[in-house]
C-alpha cells in the first residue's frame, strides 16, 4: 500500500526575491484561518533542474541556481522554515510559532522532509521522504519517559532506525523508545530518537504540467496542477515560475490567484487549499514577451499539509519508574 498521507516537497534549492510594495495580487486570497492546524507540514516540489538540497522540481537546464539561492537567502525567502515559497509574495499565512516556555514535561516533534524531482512532463524521476521523531525532556519527569509508537501498524516499505543510544531491542519487540541501561534523556536538548525513510513515486502529492509555446515575440504558457494523492489536503500551495523577463504576464485565465515580482522576474500561482473535493485540478494561461521556452523552468512548488507520509502515532508516554502517564506536547511538521 501507499504510505498514508503527507505533506511533501521540502525546500527548493533556489528561490525568489521578495515582492516590492508596488505589486498587488491579481486577487486577494481569503484571510488566514485563525485556528492553526494541529499538525504542521511544509514541503516543496520542483519540476526540471537539479534538486540538490531537496525540493520538488520540474525540468530546466541552465537554471541560475546559485543566483536564485543567493536571492532567497538574502531576503530570508522562506522565513528560515523551509519551503513556503509564496511567503515572499505575502500570499501564505505564517505557521503557528512554538511557545517560548514548554508547558509540559516532554516535547515530541515528528518532522518529515521530502525531495522530489520531476521532468518537464511532470513525471517523477526521484522522490524520497525522510522523517525524524525528536524528544526534548523539559523536566526531570520528562527525562524518565518511555515513548511507545504504533510499530505494528507501520508500513513495511519504510525503513526505520533508532538512535544508537536507544534500546533497539525494546523498540523492535514492543515499539518502546527509551535509552539503553535505563538512563534518562538529557534535559532541555532535543534528541532524535527514531528515523524513517521511503523512496517511491507516490511520495509526490501533486503533478504539474507546464507548456510554454513560442508565438514569435511572445510566449504563451499553459500550466496545469493536479492533486495526485486524493487522500491529502494541502494548504498554502504556491507554484513558483521563473519568467525570464521583468515584464508583467498577461493572464488570460486562472484558477486560484497569482502575484508577480518584476524585480525577481518570478510569478507565484497560489491556492489557500487544494483538496479532492473542490479543486483537485486547476489551470492557468498567460502570455509574456520573450522567445525562450526554457526560461520557465524549473517550476517550484511549496505547501503545508496536516498529515505526514508515514502514519506514525505516539500511543503512550509513561514514566519509566512509576508507569504513570507523562503529559506531553506533540507537533508534526513537514518541511
Amino acid at each position: 500500500g501507499n504510505p498514508g498521507g503527507g505533506g511533501m516537497m521540502d525546500a527548493f534549492n533556489s528561490g525568489m526575491q521578495q515582492s516590492q510594495p508596488g505589486y498587488s495580487p491579481y486577487q486577494t486570497p481569503a484571510p488566514a484561518i485563525p485556528e492553526p492546524p494541529k499538525v504542521l507540514a511544509k514541503s516543496g516540489m520542483k519540476l526540471g533542474g537539479g534538486a540538490a538540497g531537496g525540493g520538488l522540481g520540474l525540468g530546466g537546464k541552465g537554471m541560475k541556481k546559485d543566483v536564485m539561492a543567493a536571492m532567497a537567502a538574502e531576503d530570508n525567502l522562506f522565513g528560515g522554515t523551509g519551503a513556503a515559497g509564496g511567503n515572499a509574495f505575502g500570499l501564505s499565512s505564517a505557521p503557528p510559532k512554538q511557545t517560548a516556555t514548554p508547558s509540559t514535561p516532554l516535547t515530541l516533534v515528528m518532522e518529515e522532509k521530502v525531495t522530489v524531482q520531476m521532468n518537464r512532463e511532470g513525471a517523477v524521476e526521484s522522490a524520497e521522504v525522510k522523517g525524524t521523531l525528536t524528544l526534548t525532556a523539559n523536566t526531570d519527569a520528562g527525562a524518565l519517559a518511555l515513548v511507545n509508537v504504533n510499530k505494528a501498524q507501520l508500513p513495511a516499505q519504510f525503513s526505520y532506525a533508532t538512535h544508537p543510544k536507544v534500546d533497539k531491542k525494546a523498540y523492535e519487540t514492543s515499539g518502546t523508545l527509551t535509552l539503553k541501561g535505563g538512563k534518562g534523556f538529557p534535559l532541555s536538548r532535543g534528541v532524535g530518537i527514531l528515523r524513517w525513510s521511503y523512496a517511491g513515486d507516490d511520495v509526490a502529492p501533486l503533478s504539474i504540467n507546464c507548456w510554454p509555446e513560442d508565438e514569435g515575440g511572445s510566449i504563451n504558457v499553459n500550466i496545469e496542477m493536479e492533486l495526485t494523492r486524493k487522500d491529502l489536503v494541502l494548504q498554502d500551495v504556491n507554484i513558483l515560475l521563473p519568467l525570464g523577463t521583468t515584464d508583467a504576464p498577461v493572464v488570460e485565465s486562472i484558477d486560484g490567484v497569482f502575484k508577480h515580482d518584476s524585480r525577481a522576474g518570478m510569478m507565484c500561482w497560489h491556492f489557500d487549499q487544494v483538496d479532492a473535493n473542490t479543486n483537485a485540478t486547476a489551470s492557468m494561461e498567460f502570455s509574456i514577451p520573450g522567445s525562450d521556452p526554457d526560461a520557465f523552468f524549473p517550476v517550484q512548488v511549496g505547501f503545508r499539509s496536516e498529515t505526514l507520509l508515514c502514519p506514525m502515532e505516539i500511543t503512550s508516554v509513561t514514566n519509566s519508574q512509576s508507569g504513570a502517564a507523562i503529559p506531553h506536547s506533540m507537533t508534526k511538521s513537514f518541511a
